[in-house]
């Protein structure tokens, strides 16, 4: 009988999808173990609506630790494990884990949390310490980067050193941007209306505030950057909807630059070929522990403009270049210099061939099967 490992995910994620299918492509390791996937947030809203509950936070606090073990008693009768043998991978550790510690510890053999990113840096401190228990109880934490570990210790103020696991993703897309022909970057600019004859420049790669789409724009403005210049492609596929932040965005570019939204999900061909036709990616966050997107744009050998706040320094201690500001504010100024003087070809394929080694499925598979082994 195999061993099952329950990848529970936060929410859905192209990340899980690659990530399962590399797994069940190794034939030893699909011989030992089958994978499963559950989605938190659709179990949640679907055991609301079987509740008769229109929100969770319309329930009052007792309401809701009752929820909570209403919900976990379903997730007992519903999706039994076997304790002596399976395994729970947690992708994405949302704070709500917290109130599924008995299903955990009454379920699997062992408990995997891997951080991916925000669920730690945009977490508050004060969560995060609610949080020790299911700390605790976890076997393996798992974390992108060394960077990340740190900002772990600090902000919970705790030593979990013995569970600490270096692991990363692989980006499918770096093969995706290699068989790329012309003619599918071009039905792609037809298709988005993108203006191939000026320098395209992404801000961001999703539609939530703390991308800082607003100031990046309004420092385009600022130092002059010539709408003749430039094409801007604003991804949107996907974050939290806020109406009068699109509309504020928008008011801020019409009329100053052509420019497109990119509001429909994008499968991975066009992933990739939004990777390719880029020439400026502007990665300026709040917080970041290592974005796909900026990593997918330097493997297509075009440039990145990051903050310098931003935690990368093993990019850095690996020899990748990218362009750095100290502010958004500055984003104009440095597209300005990038527009005269671009990035020589030598930079650009080093990058490729670093992020290469970084971040290909055939680095990073083998780490993802040994956390599973142990």
């Amino acid at each position: 009988m195999k061993k099952k490992i329950l990848q529970f995910c936060t929410f859905d994620s192209v990340y899980n999808t690659n990530l399962q299918k590399q797994l069940n492509n190794d034939s030893d390791f699909a011989s030992e173990y089958s994978l499963v996937s559950l989605t938190l947030e659709s179990l949640i809203e679907a055991f609301l609506k079987n509740q008769g509950i229109s929100e969770y936070s319309s329930l009052n606090k007792l309401k809701k630790l009752l929820f909570w073990k209403k919900f976990c008693r379903y997730l007992n009768i519903t999706y039994p494990f076997d304790p002596q043998k399976d395994i729970v991978n947690i992708q994405f550790v949302d704070f709500k884990y917290i109130w599924l510690i008995g299903y955990l510890k009454k379920n699997f053999s062992r408990i995997i949390l891997s951080f991916w990113g925000s669920d730690l840096l945009r977490q508050s401190n004060r969560r995060l310490k609610a949080m020790n228990k299911l700390f605790k109880v976890s076997d393996v934490i798992t974390f992108e980067t060394e960077e990340m570990e740190y900002i772990f210790e600090k902000k919970t103020n705790r030593n979990y050193k013995s569970k600490y696991s270096l692991v990363k993703f692989g980006l499918s897309e770096l093969d995706e941007i290699d068989g790329l022909s012309n003619d599918d970057i071009h039905r792609f600019c037809h298709k988005y209306k993108i203006d191939s004859c000026k320098k395209t420049v992404v801000v961001g790669y999703n539609r939530i505030f703390q991308q800082q789409h607003l100031p990046v724009i309004q420092s385009l403005i600022k130092y002059n950057v010539s709408s003749e210049d430039i094409f801007i492609i604003v991804p949107w596929t996907y974050g939290n909807h806020d109406p009068e932040y699109r509309r504020r965005l928008e008011d801020c570019i019409k009329g100053k630059y052509n420019y497109c939204f990119l509001n429909d999900h994008l499968d991975e061909k066009e992933i990739a070929c939004l990777r390719k036709i880029t020439d400026i990616f502007v990665q300026v966050q709040m917080t970041d522990s290592l974005s796909a997107s900026m990593l997918e744009t330097l493997y297509a050998k075009n440039m990145v403009i990051t903050g310098r706040w931003l935690p990368y320094e093993e990019l850095i201690n690996k020899g990748i270049k990218m362009a750095y500001v100290d502010s958004p504010e500055l984003v104009g100024e440095e597209v300005r210099r990038l527009i005269k003087c671009s990035q020589n070809e030598e930079e650009r394929l080093r990058n490729k061939l670093i992020v290469h080694d970084m971040s290909s499925w055939d680095a990073n598979l083998e780490k993802w099967k040994s956390l599973y082994r142990v």
